[in-house]
């Protein structure tokens, strides 16, 4: 009977408000749950509990899909947060920069971690004269992105140090003075390690160039059009003694980079001149180093004599100059090949990129072609000789890559098992639209060595994803 009395007792209706007896941090983990902080703020409605608390949530966001001005804007009883995000509407009329800067303002004043800001498209962008979005000092803010959409930017007057605890700041699609850029980049952000600019065109660059000191900038990324042309003056300087990574990803008339603890360049589809670009105090060895050998990029592997991860992404257009591109090629402990050409012979390519691999321990192989009929050259091309030997003393694994088709797997397999004499396990992945017959796999299995342990598994989404943004070098 009592136990009766107590389920009935549960199951009956109360107006009891339990919500108000939550502590602020278990609420704080349920309104960040919510796709943007209006929504936490609506839930004001549910409890006196509630009401107020999404003003000390540690995390801001807010996603615009209209020209409405920004609300609820912030409040004097708004506290300090970790994280504050803004995202203006991507279509309608042009959103006036004006409207952000409260939120701005609150971010110099109470911002005390990451900042993310994507403004509305301005289609005006060319207007010298129009309104600029102007970042104040925000000492405290340890990331800021900026997706600007064709704004302009202006960082506010501020003594050195406005960006005290900055340590990544990232700028895209939109334009700046490059005299603003130098002086925040090189006296206002003492703590600055990674810097990118994507599609920055830098105002006065081509006049005076591009100058960045930093004693504690590590990560260097530019990409697309920045203003640099050909005139004697427009030049890129990096003078950054804590400098690691380097990519240059857009078109660089001059460039002088001095950076003794250089580890890693990707310098892609753009041309490298020695007479033009210099890499100053570099060493002769490096990490990472990712190319295109179908331009002049390729002259960088002279620099070094050593690279632990060698990228090379093989395209040929013509066969001579492929062969003088790479004809000398680094010691590297792993070698990833992006093979897309279709123009020449498969293997007698594989045989000359890797007749000096007696460092080669690990090599992956991505090999996305369009087809697997190659369509003949001509019968002087020099990728018709007699192949040259190759010696993989080191090789211990592969991975191949590959959208469909058996001809050249089966070539690289045959190649692989004649030369690596200590190859321990070759892995296979494909693309689930790819037929690979039961008779292909035994003959892998036939070329194969028994102590050489073979895989075959279907590439996953996220691999393929991960190939196709490492082959774009899209930025992020």
């Amino acid at each position: 009977m009592e136990g009766d009395v107590r389920c009935a007792e549960e199951g009956a209706t109360t107006t009891e408000d339990r919500i108000s007896g939550l502590t602020d941090d278990l609420l704080h983990i349920i309104l960040l749950r919510l796709y943007s902080t209006p929504e936490a703020a609506r839930t004001s409605v549910l409890s006196r509990r509630w009401r107020r608390v999404w003003q000390t949530l540690p995390e801001l966001s807010f996603f615009y899909n209209d020209d409405k001005s920004p609300s609820p804007r912030p409040s004097s009883e708004t506290v300090g947060v970790d994280r504050l995000e803004i995202a203006m509407p991507r279509t309608g009329p042009r959103f006036p920069p004006a409207g952000v800067a409260p939120w701005l303002r609150f971010a110099s004043q109470r911002l005390t971690g990451k900042l993310r800001l994507s403004m509305a498209p301005n289609h005006h962008a060319l207007d010298k004269d129009g309104e600029a979005i102007v970042l104040p000092p925000c000492a405290r803010a340890t990331a800021i992105r900026l997706d600007l959409h064709g704004n302009t930017l202006r960082f506010g007057q501020a003594s050195a140090g406005a960006f005290t605890a900055l340590s990544t700041l990232s700028i895209e699609y939109g334009r700046m003075e490059s005299r603003d850029l130098e002086d925040v980049v090189s006296s206002g952000c003492p703590s600055l390690k990674k810097l990118v600019l994507g599609y920055v065109f830098l105002c006065g660059a081509s006049d005076s160039g591009l100058c960045i000191r930093s004693d504690s900038l590590e990560h260097l990324e530019i990409f697309g059009d920045t203003g640099l042309d050909d005139d004697d003056a427009s030049r890129l300087e990096v003078d950054a003694p804590k400098l690691r990574f380097f990519s240059p990803r857009c078109s660089l008339p001059k460039a002088r980079i001095v950076a003794p603890m250089l580890s890693e360049v990707c310098w892609y589809n753009y041309p490298y001149n020695a007479n033009l670009h210099h890499l100053v105090d570099v060493g002769r060895h490096l990490r990472r180093l990712d190319i295109h050998t179908n331009s002049p990029a390729a002259e960088l592997m002279k620099l070094f004599d050593t690279v632990e991860d060698l990228n090379l992404t093989l395209d040929i257009g013509k066969y001579h100059t492929f062969l003088k591109n790479i004809d000398i090629v680094p010691k590297c402990e792993t070698l990833l090949v992006r093979f897309t050409a279709k123009e020449h012979a498969f293997l007698s390519t594989m045989r000359h990129l890797l007749k000096n691999g007696t460092s080669i321990k690990k090599l992956e192989l991505f090999l996305f072609l369009a087809s697997t009929v190659w369509p003949p050259c001509l019968p002087c091309c020099p990728c018709r000789l007699p192949g040259e030997s190759v010696t993989l003393d080191s090789l211990e694994e592969v991975e191949i890559y590959f959208l469909e088709g058996s001809y050249e797997l089966l070539h690289v397999i045959e190649l692989l098992s004649n030369n690596a004499v200590i190859l321990k396990k070759i892995v296979i992945r494909y693309e689930p639209s790819s037929v690979l017959r039961k008779e292909v796999r035994e003959k892998v299995h036939r070329m194969c060595h028994p102590n050489i342990k073979v895989e075959f598994t279907v590439l996953s989404c996220r691999k393929r994803l991960s190939y196709y943004a490492s082959s774009k070098l899209k930025s992020l």
